[in-house]
């Protein structure tokens, strides 16, 4: 893989194995962050040790107006963008049907903040690849009760960028990666006792590594013969 040269914004703190592997690869990364800057800081100087130009930015991307500060900043610096990877995502403990606020907080996140990035990234672009990255609780069947807007809001995302890579193509190429469990540092810290039970709920026996998810992106970022298309990495999951 080589994306040197290419000016790639990553949304969202769960794209470290992402974004480490595009700046192996050279590309220029513009990585956003909500609220944990010293994690963001942190990567930061991990990708820095390759080559490219890179830039950390802070912002709420369901923020109509954050994220046009963040885009801003992106045409002050780089004046146009490549691709889009829309990673930004988060779940809640109490998002189910008797939890209305949730609910909407989940949507707000999970499909009208990656609506308002790609609103404004389009305009940065002449060509290029957007990916968003959904789950398999949108898949029919997966959905789960206690996770109910974030479902909701991801089988949505999915909808949202097949129609758009209908009217972007063929400049714009957009595609759907949708990961199902995956081994992340928070779902290993907060499940470790539901591991074992976890891994036999996929094909594979295990969860998938995040490093996994991240070469399926990086496969689809490369392929111009792939749109409107959601890719499943969720190792054979059965449940």
């Amino acid at each position: 893989m080589n994306f040197k040269g290419k000016t790639i914004l990553v949304t969202g703190g769960i794209g470290a194995a992402l974004s480490l592997m595009l700046a192996q690869q050279g590309a220029n990364l513009i990585l956003n962050y909500k609220q944990d800057q010293e994690s963001a800081k942190q990567h930061l100087k991990k990708i820095q040790t390759f080559s490219g130009d890179h830039l950390l930015l802070q912002a709420d991307i369901t923020s109509a107006k954050q994220t046009q500060r963040l885009f801003n900043k992106i045409q002050e610096k780089y004046g146009s963008l490549d691709m889009l990877v829309n990673n930004a995502g988060s779940m809640s403990t109490f998002d189910d049907i008797e939890n209305p606020e949730a609910f909407s907080e989940m949507v707000n996140v999970n499909l009208l903040g990656p609506a308002n990035v790609t609103s404004q990234a389009i305009r940065l672009m002449d060509s290029g690849k957007i990916v968003f990255v959904s789950s398999l609780l949108a898949k029919k069947g997966f959905g789960n009760p206690h996770a109910l807007g974030y479902s909701t809001a991801k089988a949505g995302i999915e909808n949202f960028a097949q129609i758009l890579a209908r009217d972007l193509a063929p400049n714009i190429l957009v595609n759907c990666v949708s990961p199902g469990r995956t081994a992340t540092e928070r779902v290993l810290n907060s499940h470790k006792e539901d591991m074992t039970s976890f891994g036999q709920r996929q094909v594979l026996g295990r969860l998938v590594e995040p490093e996994e998810i991240a070469m399926a992106i990086c496969h689809v970022l490369q392929n111009d013969g792939i749109v409107g298309e959601v890719i499943s990495v969720h190792g054979g999951a059965l449940t």
